[in-house]
């Protein structure tokens, strides 16, 4: 249940694929072995908050790579990630605008840790207002079949009780309502565009009894899925 993007650069696909192990059951890692790549990248719109940065490798060393994403003004938190000798380096990058540094080979819970904390929300009216709720809406539609507020919660680095206070305050109706629309939106999207039987589409949403599906979807818009799917058929 990907949902928050972090961006790794180092030159060591072994360094990359040791990240993707301890981070990528909870993020999405988006790894790349040289700064110019990332860089392309991160100039494009994408969300990114958290970039974790090698100061060591071939070509553009971290310390231009930090130097660029600073130029570029963006809210970005970047780790630098150290190996043996690198430390004073670490030290400078810190005094161009790094927020932290780690050192190779990582201490598991202290990369998870800071990881988590960087990707804390800070403005809590902004993100409450906009950020969260936006964030709560893609995760929704991303695990729509079995979705919770714990999901959410935990995938945003925060408490349950606050994503369920923040959802309430920024929806008119509650998560189970909420979640249950959705998925009737997405059951209209599959009946018109898909040939998927009903059955498949129930399951496809979380339903174990497609009856079950049936009788929400009816009540939800006043036709059974296959009078809906006929309904709405392009006319030859």
């Amino acid at each position: 249940m990907f949902y928050e993007k972090i961006v790794a650069i180092d030159d060591d696909v072994r360094q990359l694929e040791s990240l993707k192990l301890v981070l990528g059951r909870h993020y999405e890692l988006i790894c790349f072995r040289s700064g110019e790549e990332a860089l392309l990248y991160l100039k494009r719109p994408n969300g990114i908050r958290l970039v974790l940065l090698d100061i060591c490798m071939k070509g553009m060393d971290g310390l231009a790579v930090l130097n660029e994403i600073r130029q570029m003004g963006l809210d970005i938190k970047v780790v630098i990630m150290t190996g043996h000798g690198s430390k004073e380096m670490a030290v400078q990058a810190l005094r161009y605008g790094a927020n932290d540094f780690i050192d190779k080979p990582f201490d598991i819970r202290v990369l998870q840790d800071k990881v988590r904390q960087f990707l804390k929300k800070n403005n809590s009216h902004e993100h409450e207002q906009g950020l969260i709720p936006g964030r709560m809406k893609s995760f929704m539609e991303k695990n729509l079949a079995g979705v919770t507020l714990k999901d959410m919660a935990e995938d945003l680095c925060l408490s349950e009780k606050y994503v369920g206070r923040v959802f309430r305050k920024n929806n008119a109706s509650s998560f189970r309502d909420c979640k249950i629309n959705m998925k009737i939106e997405k059951a209209k999207d599959l009946l018109q565009s898909s040939a998927y039987p009903v059955y498949k589409i129930a399951s496809m949403l979380g339903y174990q009894n497609p009856e079950t599906f049936m009788r929400i979807f009816k009540r939800k818009t006043t036709l059974s899925p296959l009078q809906y799917r006929n309904a709405t058929k392009p006319a030859k």
